[in-house]
């Protein structure tokens, strides 16, 4: 038996192998709104991905993160209608040195430009495969 889908919320499957960034961007997309399926390593995401019973409106997945390219294949060929959305550790740097500082991970809020692309992608445009 698998993961049931949320009633009227989108599914982000997010893949970071850097627990802080994953869930800061968890933390935060979840504010916004969509329910996040949390991935650390390549197992995790094929895991998910098969076995989640309903649609997932985006794959949200570290560049960087070892395997990224098998697993985002995978979920390709396999949900052909959901699209990619590769971030850099450039995207999260701010954060991790923040978090060296000392900073609370409550007060780091989730960079503008993610979230605009977040809903760029799962509202569509044609492409399946971004990067940020």
């Amino acid at each position: 038996m698998g993961l049931s889908p949320p009633a009227d919320r989108h599914v982000i499957l997010l893949a970071d192998s850097n627990v802080f960034a994953r869930n800061l961007l968890s933390r935060e997309l979840t504010r916004e709104g969509y329910y996040i399926l949390a991935a650390s390593n390549c197992e995790e995401v094929l895991r998910l991905s098969s076995s989640f019973e309903g649609a997932i409106h985006l794959l949200l997945a570290n560049c960087d993160m070892t395997g990224r390219a098998v697993f985002s294949d995978a979920v390709i060929r396999d949900r052909p209608k959901t699209p990619v959305l590769l971030i850099s550790a450039r995207t999260h740097e701010n954060l991790v040195e923040r978090t060296r500082e000392r900073v609370r991970w409550s007060e780091t809020k989730l960079p503008e430009q993610v979230r605009i692309r977040v809903r760029e992608a799962i509202t569509g445009d044609g492409r399946r495969i971004t990067e940020i």
